[in-house]
């Protein structure tokens, strides 16, 4: 190859390296798998419930009505864990959530699905929205490549929609949706969101049981390959143990911000905005745009096709300006 070209090839590349500096990658992403790790093991020598605790453990909601009695020992390790040992992780999880829960409660909501499934993301990612697994999930509801695409999260070279807090808890409603139109109850849907529904399937077949709970006793019967993994086991007690106490975190002490949050508009953008360029003319700290705008891995998008970004109620206008201008 002649000079001229491995010059230029180098150029390409370099120019590729800067773009890719992007919202997704601002910082580096906390590798995780769930919100707080539990550790069974070490939960048995506790101090008492307080009466309060006692009272939040025992609150219900459409999920975890009528829970069987084996259930309820690792629910209430699970939920002793997050007042003790994990409490600080609980609390950074609930500080990082309120400015999304009134969001993703709406969403159920509106699709007619139980709010407290907005509390899914805290299991999944502590509501983290650049959260990303050694398996490759990634965003707040920790979608894998196949599932974010199969429920309508683009993702390429400049756009990542599993880290759009927004887009990720739509499609990570629909497909509860679905997975307990398929198993027609929602501890076995939720389960079914951690296995994945082939395997949570095979599974209750292979055991001859109807739901997650028959699953978990008959367990250690089943074939090698057909048992459910102990994370896959925990899940559904860690979830009912944190919606506990997210519905009672004013009882439990935990610390909750003011009620008025940060209003945040969707505008439609043209292929090659310079996002960096707009947080500046909008006088928005660059840091700041990407916590709104993490699906997009370049400050530079596509020059193909467009895009849309976050901002703040307030700077609607003086954003869609700079678009109008720069378009």
């Amino acid at each position: 190859m002649c000079e001229v070209a491995k010059q230029s090839l180098c150029c390409v590349g370099l120019v590729m390296l800067m773009l890719l500096s992007a919202c997704s990658s601002n910082r580096s992403a906390e590798v995780v798998r769930s919100g707080v790790v539990f550790e069974p093991e070490a939960v048995e020598q506790r101090p008492a419930l307080t009466s309060e605790e006692i009272l939040a453990l025992k609150s219900t909601g459409e999920i975890d009505r009528n829970l069987p009695a084996s259930a309820m020992s690792d629910v209430t390790k699970q939920f002793r864990y997050y007042l003790r040992e994990g409490r600080s992780h609980m609390q950074a999880s609930v500080t990082r959530a309120e400015k999304y829960l009134p969001y993703a409660r709406g969403v159920f909501r509106k699709q007619r699905m139980p709010e407290d499934l907005a509390y899914l993301a805290i299991v999944e990612s502590g509501y983290r929205t650049d959260a990303k697994s050694h398996a490759g999930a990634a965003g707040a509801w920790q979608f894998i490549p196949g599932t974010g695409k199969l429920y309508g999260l683009h993702q390429d070279t400049w756009t990542d929609e599993r880290m759009d807090i927004y887009e990720a808890t739509e499609a990570a409603a629909t497909y509860l949706k679905n997975l307990h139109g398929k198993f027609h109850d929602w501890p076995t849907a939720i389960a079914a969101y951690n296995a994945g529904e082939g395997k949570m399937m095979r599974a209750i077949q292979g055991a001859g049981a109807k739901n997650f709970f028959e699953v978990r006793e008959r367990n250690d019967s089943l074939p090698e390959n057909l048992q459910l993994r102990d994370e896959t086991k925990q899940y559904v007690p860690r979830f009912l143990a944190v919606t506990k106490i997210m519905r009672n975190l004013g009882l439990l002490n935990f610390t909750t911000s003011p009620s008025e949050k940060t209003s945040v508009a969707r505008i439609e953008a043209g292929p090659a905005t310079d996002l960096k360029a707009l947080s500046k003319a909008i006088c928005m700290n660059w840091g700041d745009f990407c916590l709104l705008n993490r699906h997009h891995r370049a400050y530079i998008p596509s020059a193909a096709q467009p895009t849309y970004i976050y901002v703040p109620e307030e700077k609607k206008l003086e954003a869609k300006s700079f678009i109008w201008r720069f378009s």
